[in-house]
């Protein structure tokens, strides 16, 4: 567990017992402050790595695996190395110079931040893959609508399957609105990646043709105090808007709007973390090539509302009426984003 000294840092503590019987009901307990170290991670000063597990490697060596949290960028992985002492209690120390553990990789590496074209992957992600996977769900909201994403994206809320798809248009994501919103907050089928430091950027191709009156879809840095540039469409005339919230997930600033007449557009946000800047800040192309600037940045400020550090988000919601739709041809991070084309 952790502990939180005031006006010090997070404490890992381990507590021992011979049984697992409560200290209420006669338990015997004895606890140690184990580990109480910051990590400067990218100019950023740590408060204190904080809960995890104790496992064995392949190579034998026994390893602390951890986290502590940087702000808007989430929570970095720090891995302690651990030996015993001759009572047997766990010794665990960080050291950035520490190699790392040696022997046969258990588990293939995954990236967790990963351009996608959005073709529909064969296999059913996650719990659909399990023995009677159809029992899980009690309506069509939750059911399995045939379309597989890979594990790298995570739905902002539990998705409404009926309204997004990767099957209806191949090659693209399909997000329909079912339901009105009255913000990025609130809207459901929020689909997201991780955002990765020390700075990095995301865009995506956005076929907005089949928009509805009052829809909002693009890109987003997002938390609680998100920002975001999007195509909203306003009395019959699709436009250009950069937004950014507050603290409180209450819209702050609206840019001026930028007419748009192309049914496709890219649109790009960049993230910058390095020496602790923390600031977003977006773009949009109709060529691939030139990006024009749109609105200004967003200060990133993590939140406990969310609990999360910022995640790039693809979203389409509704203002006024329900049955519009976008069509995502791509999502491209880091050097994926340069030369591409709508």
């Amino acid at each position: 567990m952790i502990e939180w000294p005031e006006n010090g840092i997070r404490q890992e503590v381990l507590w021992r017992s011979a049984s697992l019987t409560p200290q209420s009901q006669g338990g015997v307990w004895e606890g140690r402050v184990v580990l109480s170290q910051a990590v400067l991670v990218e100019g950023r000063k740590g408060d204190g790595a904080a809960q995890g597990g104790v496992v064995q490697a392949a190579d034998g060596q026994w390893y602390a695996m951890l986290f502590q949290d940087e702000g808007p960028l989430g929570r970095s992985p720090q891995l302690a190395r651990v030996t015993w002492d001759d009572d047997g209690w766990p010794v665990y120390a960080l050291d950035t110079t520490m190699p790392a553990p040696g022997g046969a990789a258990s588990v293939t590496p995954t990236d967790l931040l990963v351009s996608d074209d959005f073709d529909n992957l064969q296999a059913p992600a996650g719990y659909w893959n399990s023995v009677n996977a159809g029992a899980l769900t009690a309506s069509a909201e939750n059911a399995w609508n045939g379309s597989s994403l890979g594990l790298q994206w995570q739905w902002n809320h539990n998705p409404d399957n009926r309204l997004w798809s990767l099957t209806d248009r191949a090659g693209h994501l399909r997000l329909t609105t079912g339901s009105v919103a009255t913000s990025i907050i609130d809207a459901r089928n929020t689909l997201t990646q991780r955002t990765v430091g020390p700075a990095g950027a995301a865009a995506i191709s956005l076929d907005v043709s089949g928009m509805k009156n009052g829809d909002v879809a693009g890109l987003s840095a997002y938390q609680q105090k998100y920002g975001y540039v999007a195509v909203e469409m306003a009395d019959g005339a699709r436009r250009l808007v950069m937004r950014r919230a507050d603290r409180q997930g209450s819209v702050a600033h609206t840019s001026a709007p930028v007419p748009l007449a192309a049914e496709t557009v890219l649109l790009r946000a960049d993230v910058d973390f390095r020496d602790a800047a923390d600031r977003a800040s977006f773009a949009y192309s109709l060529d691939g090539v030139a990006w024009t600037p749109i609105g200004d940045d967003l200060a990133m400020e993590y939140s406990l509302d969310h609990f999360t550090g910022y995640r790039f988000a693809i979203f389409c919601y509704a203002t006024v009426e329900t049955g519009g739709h976008v069509d995502v041809d791509w999502f491209r991070v880091g050097d994926d984003i340069e030369g591409t084309r709508p």
